[in-house]
C-alpha cells in the first residue's frame, strides 16, 4: 500500500478511549471513526484509505467490524550529504551557506512527507454490514449514535452506506503528543501532532463531532474538552475510574486535548453574555487546567476547544502586579481563542490570519475593558514598533498567495506560529486593529458581531441535525456538512479566495451574513466596507497589507510659508523591494477601483481654538511627495492706546525671544503648535516627522493623546541638548515635567524616565541625570538625606514609574561610555538599604527586580566585586522567598552574566558566576523559570568568553542531553545523537528547555549578525562604494561543519516541532539568510497583480504618444532660510539650475517623448535621496519598460531601497520601445527591431545639486532630485580655482563617423567626445548632421553628460569641477535609424542664486 495514493476519508463523527498510566508513562486506546467510503470511481476497486498517526504502534484495524489488512509507514531521516559536508569552501561562511540551502529543502521535504498518512488500509470490497453496538461502546456517547447512519446516504453518492473504522493502538513511552512528569500527563498538539496520540485525519479543515473517554488512576482526574458527561468506574475493584466528554460542536482533531493528574476541582464560574460581541458563550462548559511548569512546551498555554491549559504560574496573585496582569492577559487570550479558532474558523489556510488578528482583537478589548483605553493604545504603538524593527521586508506575507502548496495547512506548513520572534501574529493584529480604525470602534464591533452571531446559528442547526431530527435526514445532512468541509480543505491549497469578491453568501451588509463558521478574507473586507461604504478600498488595503509584505519608511519635514498661512509638508516613503512591489500593486489596485486608497492623514494643531485641523495627503507608491495645507494665520488683536509692534520679516526670529516664550506657545508668525501624520495608525508605516524642539514639547506637554506624547517622547530623546543659560533647555524641561505629573499615563512617564536617560549635551555628558536622581530621591529618600525610606507601593502608576527610573540611572553614561560615579553610588545605596513596608496594598517584588537588573548595565571597571556581592545577597534570599514568577532570582543571574560580558568583572569572577549558575541549573527544587535563567546566563558567558559558536554549543549539548533524557524519538525513527559527546548529559528542568535553548542561542546568533552588519556599513562607507560592490553578507558567528551537522540533525526531531523549527532558523541566520521557509517566487509581481481585476472603464488611460510624462516634483522654499519657522533642512532647500535638451525627430507627428523633471528637495534626516522612475510611452500610447533604480553615490545596502511610483496608464502592454539609460540608474534593454526606424524624441529636465554638505555656502545643498548626476560641492574661491566657463561635452558614437564641429571648435574624430566652452546665460545652438543608419546590432548612441567649470573666473555656485572619469551622462537613448538628416542642440545654463 503506497501513502502517496491513500485517500483521507470524510469523518463525520470519532469516537475515542484512552487508558492513560502515569505511573509507567504509557497509554493505550482505540477509536471509531464513522468515514463516508469513497465512490467506487475514486476507489478502483477495493479502497485504499490513510489516518494520520504519528509514532504510534497500531495492533489491529478493522472495518465494520472486519479485520483489515493495514500498514504503518516508518519516519524517514535525512542527513547532509557527503557532497555538502566534505566539499572544500573558500570561506565558513560559504559552507554556512551552502548547508543552510541544502537544509532549507530537507526540511521541507520533511514538512512534506509528515502530511501523508502514516497508517494505510484498504477497506473490503463489499463492505460487510455494520455489526451490533458492542458492550464496550454501547454506553459512550459515540456508540449511542452508532446506527444513525446505517441506512442513509452519504453525500455525494459513494457506496450509499457509512463505514466504522475502529483502530486499536498503544504506545510504552511517552510520544510526540502526550507527555509524562512525574504524576501528570497532558497532550500537545503542536503543529500536526494530534495523530501522535490519537488515530485520525489531522488537518485543520476537517469538521468532526469528537466524543472522548479517559480512563485514569482513582487517584486521579482526567479534563478533557467540551462538556463532562459523566464519569464511572472502569473497574471492580475500583482502582480506574474513566471520564465522559463530549463536544457540543464539529471541529478539527488540533483543537482536541486531555491532562491527567492529581487534580482538584477548585470552583465552577459562570461565563456571562458577552456584552462586546452581543453573544452568549459558545460552549456550555469549559475547564482550565493550571498545571507544573515543567510539562509545558510552551509558555503560553494551550487553548483547546472547551479546554484551557495554563501553568501554575498563570494562577492570579492579587498583590503581584505584574504577575496579575500577566496572567489575565493570557486567560483572555485563551477565551478569545474560543470564539475565533473554535467557534469561528479559516475557510482555507491564506484566512488563518483573519481569526488570529480577530482573537487578539478580542484579547484587547479584554485589556482595554480591565485596564483603560489608554492602555490598549499604547499596547498598540509598542506593538507597531516592534513590527518596524522586526520587518526588514525579508518576512512572508500575511497570507502568502501564489506559493504553491499541497499541504491543508499552508504554505508554510503551519511553520509562522513556530516563529520566535511572534512576527506573524503581532502583524496580523496589527492589521485588524487598522481595519477597526478605518471602520470606527462601533461599526466594527458590530460587524465582528454579525460573523459570530452567523457562526452561532449554524451551530444550532449543526447541533439540531446531530439530535436526530429526522434519523436518515439527519445523518444525510451531517455527511454533507462533513463532506463540504472536506471539499474546502482539499480545495484550499495556494488558491485561497476568489479576488475582489463581492461579497459572503447571503448578500453581506448588516444582518445579511448567511450561517457559516467559516472565515475568509474577502468576504469579510468586503462586507466591512460595504457597511462604512468603503468597500472599493478593500482590495487595495487587502493587497498591501494582507498579501504584500514589507514595512514603508516615511521620513517627512515641513516648512511654515507666513506670507501664504501654508504649511508645505514634504514626505519621502522608502522601504524594501517588496515594500516598494506591495504599494505599486496597491496603488494599481486603487486606479482599477476607483477608490482614494493610499491617503495619509495629516493634522495640525493650531494656536487658535483647541482643533485639530485634518489633511489628506494622498501618498500611495510615490517616493516623494509635497503638500500644501492651509493654516488658520493669527491675527493680533490691537490694544487701545498702545501702538503696535512693527511686524517681523518672515525668517527673522531670534534665538533669545524662543527661550522667554514657554515650549506650547506658537511663534507670532507661525500659528502651528505642532504637526502629526497618520494619528490613528490607519497605516502600517513607520513615520519619521522632524519637529522642532519647541513643537515636540508642546506635543508632549499639551496633547492629550499617549501615542501623541510617546511619539514626541521619542523624537525628543535623539536630540542633544544645548545650553540656554540659567534655563534648562525646551526639551528637558518637557520631559522633566512629564516625568513628574502624576496626571500623564504611568507609560509615557516611564517613556519620559528612558528618554532623559539618552540625552547628552554638548560634552557628551548624561544631561537627564540631575533629574532622575532629583525624581526618586524625592519620591522614596528620607527629606534632606541619601537614605532610602520604607517602601510602601499602593499606587500602581508610581511603581512602575520607579522601575523605569531605576533602569534610566543605570544607562546613563558617561562622554567615554562608562557609568557615572553618581549613577553607580545611587544604585547600590537603593539596594543596599532597601526594606519594605509590612502590609503594603501590592508587592513590591518588580521594584527589587529593576533594581538587580539596572546593576548589569553598569559599565565601571573595578566594581564588579561590590556589584556582584549584591546580587547574590538577593539570588540567595530569592531562593527561599520565592517572587512570583521568580523575577529577582532571575534578574539577579542575568545581572551577572551581563557584568561579565561588559567587562567590568574580571576572569576570576566571572568564574564565580559561572559555577553560581551551574548551581542553580542543577537544582531540582527550584522553579523552572530561575533554572531557565541560569541557563541563559550560562549562554551569555560563554558567548562573552569564547564567543557565539561557544554559546551555541553549549545550547547544542544541552538540548541532545534533553531529547535524551526525555526518550524522545522523532517517530519511531530513533533517538538523534546531536551533542558528539555521549557522556556530557546536561539535566534540564522542563520539557520546554532543549527549545529554550535553542532561542538564546538564536538571539545570540542574531545580535552578533547585527554587529558584523553594522561593521560592514562601517567599512563600506570608509573604503566606497566600488569596494562594497561585490561584496557578500558575513555572517556574525563562524560555526564550523560539525555544528552545522547538529543543528541539521535537528531536523529530523518530530517529537518537539519548535525544536526543530528553532534548529531551522539557527542555520538561516548562520548563512545570514531569512530565518523562514518563505522564498518570494519568481512571479510575485504578477501574483500580486492578478489579484486585481481589468481596469476599471473611468480608470485614467494611457498618455498619448508624444506627450511629456512628468515623474518629478517641485519645492517652493518661501524665501529663503527661516530657522524659526519651520525645519533647517526643509528652509536649506534651493532653486536647481536646469539644463533643458530638445531633441526634435524628423517627422513632423508621432514622437515619442519622456520627461525626467525634478528639483532640490528638503534634506530629511541625512537619510538616502528620493527618486522616482521614469518610463517611456511608444506610438499609440503604449507603455514602456520601467527603469530599474540604481544611484551611484548611494552605499550598497540602500541600492534598490527606493520606492517608484506606479502609473497605472502605462502598464498595458505595447511594441517595444527605445530604451533609455539614465545616469546610474542601471541599463536599458537593447530597442528591438520593431522600434528601429521609429522616430526618437527626448524632452530631459535635469536638476543639478550635491550629496555632500556645503558649510562653505550660505545654503545647504539640496539632494539630486530624479534623473540627476550628482557633483561635489563647489569649492570655495582662491587661488586654486582658476577661471574657466561652464563647460557641456556631447559625444556622438556608435557609426564610425566623425562629430560635427560646433560654433567654436573644429571637428572630433570618431567617437571622441566634443567639447564646448560655454558662458552662463546665453543660449547655444548645434547644428550637425547625425551619424548614417546604423545596424540593429550596433546602434548610434547620443550621450549628453553635465559638467561643471574648471576654474571659473567667477565662481558659478551649484556646479563644481569634477575629473573627467567622473562625468555620467545624464541620458543616453540608442538613435533609431534611418534617422534626419540633421538636428539642432539648444542648450541653456542657468545658475544657481543662492538665497539671501
Amino acid at each position: 500500500m503506497n501513502a502517496h495514493s491513500a485517500l483521507l476519508p470524510s469523518v463525520k463523527r470519532q469516537h475515542a478511549s484512552l487508558r492513560i498510566d502515569t505511573a509507567a508513562q504509557s497509554f493505550t486506546g482505540w477509536t471509531e471513526l464513522h468515514v463516508v467510503p469513497p465512490p467506487p470511481a475514486a476507489a478502483g476497486g477495493a479502497a485504499t484509505l490513510g489516518l494520520h498517526c504519528y509514532g504510534l504502534a497500531v495492533q489491529a484495524v478493522h472495518a465494520n467490524g472486519a479485520a483489515v489488512p493495514f500498514e504503518l509507514q516508518p519516519a524517514v531521516r535525512e542527513e547532509l550529504p557527503e557532497s555538502v559536508t566534505g566539499a572544500a569552501y573558500d570561506s565558513p561562511g560559504r559552507a554556512a551557506g551552502a548547508v543552510a540551502e541544502y537544509c532549507l529543502y530537507m526540511y521541507e521535504r520533511q514538512l512534506q512527507r509528515e502530511r501523508q498518512p502514516e497508517l494505510t488500509f484498504q477497506l473490503p470490497d463489499p463492505l460487510p454490514p455494520l455489526p451490533a453496538a458492542t458492550p464496550e461502546s454501547a454506553g459512550t456517547a459515540g456508540g449511542s449514535r452508532q446506527q444513525d447512519g446505517r441506512d442513509g446516504k452519504a453525500a455525494g453518492g459513494g457506496r450509499g452506506k457509512e463505514a466504522v473504522i475502529r483502530v486499536e493502538w498503544s504506545c510504552p513511552g511517552g510520544s510526540a503528543g502526550l507527555r509524562f512528569w512525574q504524576g501528570y500527563a497532558l497532550t500537545d498538539n503542536q503543529v500536526r501532532r494530534a495523530s501522535a496520540w490519537l488515530p485520525c485525519v489531522d488537518v485543520p479543515s476537517a469538521s468532526v463531532r469528537f466524543t472522548l473517554d479517559v480512563t485514569c488512576r482513582a487517584d486521579q482526574m482526567a479534563v478533557g474538552p467540551g462538556q463532562l458527561q459523566r464519569q464511572r468506574w472502569a473497574d471492580p475493584e475500583r482502582r480506574w475510574r474513566t471520564f465522559c466528554y463530549e463536544l457540543p460542536l464539529s471541529c478539527a482533531p488540533c483543537h482536541l486535548g486531555l491532562t491527567v493528574g492529581p487534580l482538584a476541582a477548585e470552583a465552577t464560574t459562570h461565563v456571562p453574555k458577552q456584552a462586546l460581541l452581543g453573544a452568549r458563550f459558545p460552549l456550555p462548559a469549559m475547564q482550565q487546567a493550571f498545571l507544573p511548569p515543567e510539562l509545558l512546551l510552551g509558555q503560553e498555554g494551550q487553548a483547546l476547544a472547551g479546554l484551557q491549559v495554563l501553568g501554575t504560574s498563570h494562577l492570579i496573585q492579587p498583590r503581584a502586579i505584574e504577575q496579575s496582569i500577566a496572567a489575565r492577559c493570557a486567560i483572555a487570550r485563551c477565551l478569545a481563542r474560543q470564539w475565533f479558532g473554535v467557534l469561528v474558523r479559516a475557510a482555507t489556510p491564506l484566512d488563518e490570519w483573519l481569526i488570529e488578528g480577530l482573537s487578539g482583537w478580542l484579547e484587547e478589548q479584554c485589556a482595554k475593558r480591565y485596564m483603560g483605553r489608554n492602555e490598549l493604545a499604547y499596547r498598540r504603538w509598542r506593538e507597531r514598533q516592534a513590527i518596524f524593527l522586526a520587518d526588514t521586508g525579508e518576512a512572508p506575507p500575511l497570507a502568502a498567495r501564489g506559493v504553491p502548496s499541497p499541504s491543508p495547512w499552508g504554505p508554510l506548513y503551519g511553520t509562522e506560529r513556530l516563529d520566535p520572534a511572534r512576527l506573524w501574529s503581532t502583524k496580523a493584529t496589527a492589521v485588524v486593529a487598522m481595519l477597526e480604525k478605518r471602520a470606527g470602534e462601533d461599526l466594527f464591533r458590530k460587524h465582528v458581531g454579525n460573523v459570530v452571531a452567523a457562526a452561532l446559528a449554524a451551530l444550532a442547526a449543526e447541533q439540531a441535525a446531530a439530535a436526530g431530527a429526522g434519523e436518515g435526514a439527519a445523518a444525510g445532512t451531517g455527511a454533507a456538512s462533513a463532506a463540504a468541509a472536506g471539499a474546502v480543505g482539499a480545495a484550499s491549497g495556494a488558491a485561497g479566495p476568489s479576488p475582489l469578491k463581492a461579497g459572503g453568501p447571503g448578500g453581506g451588509g448588516e444582518g445579511g451574513v448567511a450561517p457559516t463558521r467559516l472565515l475568509d478574507t474577502m468576504t469579510f473586507l468586503n462586507d466591512l466596507g460595504r457597511a462604512g461604504s468603503f468597500r472599493k478600498e478593500m482590495a487595495p488595503f487587502a493587497v498591501r497589507w494582507v498579501y504584500g509584505r514589507g514595512v514603508p519608511r516615511i521620513a517627512a519635514a515641513f516648512i511654515y510659508h507666513g506670507r501664504l498661512s501654508a504649511l508645505e509638508l514634504a514626505l519621502k516613503q522608502t522601504g524594501s523591494e517588496s515594500a516598494k512591489l506591495a504599494a505599486d500593486v496597491a496603488q494599481r489596485a486603487a486606479v482599477a477601483e476607483g477608490s482614494n486608497a493610499g491617503i495619509v492623514k495629516a493634522i495640525v494643531r493650531e494656536a487658535e481654538g483647541d482643533q485639530y485641523a485634518d489633511h489628506p495627503v494622498h501618498l500611495g507608491g510615490e517616493a516623494f511627495v509635497l503638500a500644501e495645507l492651509k493654516v488658520t494665520p493669527v491675527v493680533e488683536k490691537k490694544q487701545p492706546g498702545r501702538r503696535g509692534k512693527k511686524r517681523k520679516a518672515e525668517g527673522e526670529g531670534e534665538e533669545g525671544e524662543e527661550a522667554d516664550e514657554t515650549a506650547g506657545a506658537p511663534q507670532p508668525e507661525n500659528p502651528v503648535r505642532w504637526v502629526r501624520l497618520d494619528p490613528a495608525g490607519e497605516l502600517l508605516c513607520d513615520i519619521r516627522l522632524l519637529q522642532p524642539e519647541r513643537m515636540l514639547a508642546a506635543q508632549l506637554l499639551h496633547s492629550r493623546d499617549v501615542v501623541a506624547q510617546a511619539e514626541a517622547i521619542q523624537r525628543l530623546g535623539e536630540l542633544r541638548v544645548t545650553s540656554e543659560g540659567v534655563r534648562l533647555p525646551v526639551g528637558l524641561e518637557a520631559l522633566r515635567k512629564t516625568l513628574a505629573d502624576r496626571t500623564v499615563f504611568y507609560s509615557v512617564r516611564c517613556d519620559a524616565a528612558m528618554a532623559l536617560a539618552g540625552l547628552r549635551d554638548e560634552q557628551g555628558q548624561a544631561a537627564g541625570l540631575p533629574v532622575l536622581l532629583d525624581f526618586y530621591r524625592g519620591a522614596y529618600f528620607h527629606p534632606g538625606s541619601d537614605a532610602p525610606r520604607t517602601v510602601a507601593i499602593a499606587d500602581p502608576s508610581e511603581y512602575f514609574v520607579a522601575q523605569a527610573v531605576v533602569t534610566a540611572v543605570s544607562l546613563c553614561r558617561e562622554a567615554d561610555g562608562t557609568t557615572p560615579i553618581d549613577a553607580l553610588l545611587f544604585l547600590s545605596t537603593c539596594l543596599n538599604d532597601y526594606s519594605t513596608a509590612s502590609g503594603a496594598p501590592f508587592s513590591d517584588y518588580g521594584l527589587v527586580a529593576a533594581m538587580c537588573a539596572s546593576l548589569g548595565n553598569v559599565r565601571f571597571e573595578g566594581f564588579g566585586d561590590t556589584l556582584l556581592t549584591l546580587l547574590e545577597k538577593f539570588l540567595e534570599r530569592d531562593a527561599v522567598l520565592i517572587s512570583p514568577g521568580s523575577a529577582v532570582g532571575c534578574a539577579c543571574l542575568l545581572a551577572m552574566a551581563a557584568l561579565c560580558a561588559s567587562g567590568t568583572c574580571d576572569e576570576e569572577q566571572a568564574g564565580k558566576v559561572a559555577v553560581t549558575a551551574r548551581r542553580v541549573r542543577k537544582s531540582p527544587g527550584l522553579p523552572v523559570a530561575l533554572r531557565h535563567a541560569a541557563m541563559a546566563a550560562a549562554l551569555q558567558l560563554a558567548a562573552a568568553q569564547r564567543g557565539p559558536a561557544a554559546a551555541l554549543q553549549l545550547a547544542l549539548a544541552g538540548a541532545a542531553s534533553g531529547l535524551h533524557s526525555s526518550g524522545s524519538s522523532s517517530g519511531g525513527g530513533g533517538s538523534s545523537s546531536i551533542s558528539g559527546q555521549p557522556g556530557a548529559v546536561v539535566e534540564l528542568p522542563a520539557a520546554s528547555s532543549p527549545a529554550f535553548l535553542l532561542e538564546e542561542a538564536a538571539a545570540i546568533v542574531t545580535a552578533a549578525n547585527a554587529d558584523s552588519a553594522a561593521t560592514a556599513a562601517a567599512s563600506a562607507t570608509a573604503l566606497g562604494e566600488a569596494a562594497a560592490q561585490g561584496a557578500v553578507p558575513s555572517p556574525g558567528v563562524v560555526a564550523p561543519m560539525q555544528l552545522l551537522q547538529q543543528l541539521a540533525s535537528l531536523l529530523n526531531e518530530g517529537s518537539d516541532c519548535r525544536l526543530r523549527h528553532l534548529a531551522f532558523v539557527l542555520l538561516q541566520l548562520l548563512a545570514v539568510q531569512p530565518p523562514t521557509l518563505y522564498r518570494p517566487p519568481p512571479t510575485e509581481a504578477d501574483d500580486l497583480a492578478a489579484f486585481i481585476a481589468a481596469p476599471a472603464a473611468g480608470a485614467a488611460p494611457a498618455a498619448p504618444a508624444g506627450q511629456a510624462l512628468s515623474m518629478g516634483v517641485t519645492h517652493r522654499t518661501g524665501g529663503g532660510p527661516q530657522p524659526s519657522q519651520g525645519t533647517a533642512a526643509a528652509a536649506a532647500a534651493a532653486a536647481a539650475p536646469r539644463i533643458r535638451l530638445q531633441l526634435p525627430t524628423g517627422r513632423p507627428a508621432g514622437a515619442r517623448s519622456i520627461a525626467i523633471s525634478g528639483a532640490s528637495r528638503p534634506a530629511l534626516s541625512g537619510e538616502d535621496p528620493a527618486m522616482s522612475d521614469a518610463r517611456v510611452a511608444g506610438e499609440g500610447g503604449g507603455a514602456g519598460e520601467t527603469v530599474e533604480q540604481q544611484f551611484p553615490g548611494l552605499p550598497p545596502a540602500a541600492q534598490g531601497q527606493l520606492f517608484s511610483p506606479a502609473r497605472h496608464g502605462l502598464e498595458a502592454a505595447a511594441p517595444a520601445v527605445p530604451a533609455f539609460d539614465l545616469a546610474g540608474f542601471g541599463q536599458g534593454e537593447p530597442a528591438s527591431a520593431a522600434a528601429v526606424g521609429g522616430p526618437l524624441g527626448a524632452d530631459i529636465v535635469a536638476a543639478f545639486g550635491s550629496v555632500v554638505p556645503l558649510p562653505q555656502l550660505p545654503m545647504p545643498a539640496a539632494e539630486p532630485a530624479v534623473g540627476t548626476a550628482a557633483l561635489p560641492p563647489a569649492p570655495a574661491p582662491g587661488p586654486a580655482a582658476a577661471a574657466a566657463p561652464g563647460r557641456v561635452r556631447l559625444k556622438v558614437a556608435g557609426a564610425g563617423q566623425q562629430a560635427p564641429a560646433g560654433p567654436a571648435g573644429p571637428a572630433a574624430p570618431a567617437g571622441q567626445p566634443m567639447q564646448q566652452q560655454l558662458a552662463a546665460g546665453p543660449a547655444v545652438e548645434y547644428a550637425a548632421a547625425p551619424p548614417p543608419a546604423a545596424a540593429a546590432a550596433d546602434p548610434a548612441v547620443l550621450a549628453v553628460a553635465a559638467w561643471g567649470p574648471q576654474a571659473p573666473a567667477a565662481p558659478m555656485p551649484g556646479l563644481a569641477a569634477i575629473p573627467q572619469a567622473a562625468a555620467a551622462p545624464v541620458a543616453q537613448a540608442p538613435v533609431p535609424a534611418p534617422a534626419a538628416k540633421s538636428f539642432k542642440l539648444k542648450l541653456k545654463v542657468k545658475p544657481v542664486v543662492p538665497p539671501r
